[in-house]
């Protein structure tokens, strides 16, 4: 059984909540040297951080997941079409934590998923019969929208928690 499968993933989440844990730092230092926020209003804040913070995972999650589903749409709109078979066998994964990344599968369970990807050899001597490549195109659109949307997701994440 020949599969196609993907992995989107997102890298740098200890290196975000580290960057923003530091940003945090520093700000709680520059509250205590120049007194701009009243200690109530800091604890209140601070409070906000922390809950934000315990939220963070959830957020990337449902944020991969939502990166998998349009790769996936896209991975299924580039699939050539004869039975429908090949393109009613994508499926998405469940997102996976891995150290400092975040990841979806994408999988194509159809036995010849993989041929009508990347194609197989000619019948002439070192050639190629090329494939359709439907997960290789929609994985180039990924990576082209997954950096703008990550940031505009971050920070209406942090907006809705009041510390954007």
């Amino acid at each position: 059984n020949i599969r196609v499968l993907a992995r989107v993933k997102l890298i740098g989440k200890s290196a975000s909540i580290n960057a923003v844990t530091a940003l945090f730092a520093l700000f709680r230092f520059a509250v205590f040297l120049l007194g701009f926020l009243y200690l109530k209003d800091f604890n209140e804040y601070q409070k906000k951080f922390k809950n934000t913070t315990a939220q963070f995972d959830l957020f990337l999650s449902e944020w991969i997941t939502k990166q998998g589903y349009q790769t996936m749409a896209d991975a299924v709109g580039n699939t050539p079409v004869d039975t429908g078979y090949l393109r009613e066998s994508w499926s998405l994964g469940t997102p996976k934590k891995d150290g400092n990344s975040v990841s979806i599968d994408i999988n194509n369970s159809a036995e010849y998923a993989s041929i009508i990807e990347y194609g197989t050899p000619a019948r002439q001597k070192w050639k190629w019969a090329g494939g359709a490549h439907m997960l290789t195109k929609a994985l180039g659109n990924a990576a082209d929208r997954m950096p703008k949307d990550f940031d505009k997701s971050l920070k209406s994440f942090m907006n809705e928690r009041g510390i954007g």
